[in-house]
């Protein structure tokens, strides 16, 4: 329970004031934060040096009453001793804790550090004080009628006294954490500036290195067009014609040679697992009977000749069983006597198509080859260096429309804690 005293009520008429326009740039706004706070601290100290010296003449009103009070017996001789013992004990407390409270030095104000504690220690005194007189409010009030009246009134003007300077500080408070604010976007705009910046560098580069890509490409499109446009390159693509028909000319003996081995396969397939052939001459065997063209050649002729003549032995004796003997032993001879013309049909073919290669000589197409992969990469980094260039336009319109927030915010918090309007023109 408190001693409780009632609230002053305050008239607050509002004034509208004009403020005058001043244009100011980013770099004033330092010097203007430092007159405001400078102002504005000296004022508050000055106020509260004033609530400070009222407070401290209050002190002493509020020891002078304790002193009648401590004097005063109160009338108490005649009252039950329990009682007398309770009212002594109350107005012992109150005067015990009002004489402490009130002679404490109170401290200077130096500066608004000074200030915060001034009304810390006040606050403090106020609240033991009432909290004293809350507790014996029964013993003060009846007992002491005739100093209730003074305590109270001595303590509501300290109280709101107290009010004000709270407010104050407050408001102090208030004031420097918009400074530090302003501050802090000034900070971050100059800090958007050196962004863009960078921003603006990186984007000259970005535009220097597309028009170079860019005469870099065009260059290298008509040193193409130059090389596909010369004879050479006619020459060459009719080359490559002339070696892509050999893959048909091969395909053709192939079907050939797979056609007459077909004939023979059954007899050859038998002869795979009763024949004692070594190792190289078994592999020769499965070739012939799964890919002839591939061991048609001039190297295994004897040996292809010895195998077709051993199947032949074979069906003769007919270890090897076929349905028509006759017939079989004329495919294999047919056979035999096949295999010079279809090893010079694979010779030549395979001739014709290195002659044709050599020729190729003729045009320089790796050098083609080298243009058109330059052209493809310098494409790649064209698009690569553009969609770069994008997103620096899109990042440089980002902080453009942030560092736009930072000016208004500043002149907002600026315009609320200056008497002034102020309008940041940019440099």
């Amino acid at each position: 329970m408190v001693f409780g005293w009632g609230k002053k009520k305050l008239d607050e008429n509002e004034i509208n004031v004009v403020s005058k326009e001043k244009h100011i740039l980013l770099s004033d706004i330092s010097n203007i934060l430092e007159e405001i706070s400078s102002v504005r601290t000296k004022t508050i100290m000055a106020e509260v040096k004033t609530f400070r010296n009222k407070i401290d003449s209050n002190r002493k009103t509020l020891l002078k009453i304790t002193k009648e009070l401590d004097g005063d017996t109160l009338n108490t001789e005649e009252i039950d001793h329990h009682l007398r013992r309770l009212v002594d004990r109350g107005k012992s407390d109150v005067l015990s804790i009002i004489k402490k409270e009130c002679t404490k030095n109170l401290i200077e104000i130096n500066s608004f550090d000074d200030v915060k504690a001034f009304s810390e220690t006040v606050t403090k005194m106020l609240k033991r004080v009432g909290d004293s007189l809350g507790r014996h409010s029964n013993v003060i009030h009846i007992f002491a009628k005739k100093y209730a009246k003074r305590l109270k009134d001595d303590l509501r003007v300290m109280q709101s006294d107290n009010k004000e300077i709270s407010v104050l500080v407050t408001n102090h408070i208030d004031l420097e954490n918009k400074i530090e604010k302003i501050t802090e976007s000034v900070i971050e705009y100059e800090q958007f500036q050196e962004s863009l910046s960078t921003l603006d560098v990186r984007k000259d580069n970005a535009e220097k290195n597309i028009q170079k890509l860019i005469e870099m490409n065009k260059n290298i499109i008509d040193e193409i067009e130059t090389l596909k446009n010369s004879k050479e390159y006619t020459a060459y693509l009719k080359i490559k014609e002339e070696i892509n028909s050999f893959l048909s000319v091969r395909l053709e003996i192939k079907n050939q040679i797979d056609s007459q081995f077909a004939n023979i396969s059954r007899p050859m397939n038998k002869y795979i697992y009763i024949s004692s052939l070594d190792k190289l001459q078994k592999k020769l065997l499965e070739n012939l009977i799964n890919n002839p063209i591939d061991v048609l050649t001039d190297e295994n002729k004897d040996g292809i000749i010895q195998i077709l003549e051993a199947v032949i032995k074979n069906v003769k004796s007919e270890s090897i069983s076929v349905k028509n003997i006759e017939k079989s032993l004329n495919q294999l001879n047919q056979t035999i006597s096949l295999v010079d013309e279809f090893i010079d049909k694979i010779n030549n073919c395979s001739q014709s198509k290195i002659d044709a290669e050599n020729r190729l000589s003729v045009f320089n197409y790796a050098n083609l080859e080298k243009k058109e992969l330059d052209l493809s990469k310098n494409k790649n980094n064209t698009s690569e260096t553009e969609s770069e260039l994008e997103s620096f336009e899109f990042e440089t319109g980002s902080i453009t429309d942030s560092m736009s927030k930072s000016i208004k915010s500043i002149e907002s918090i600026l315009n609320q804690i200056s008497a002034v309007h102020y309008v940041i023109a940019l440099e």
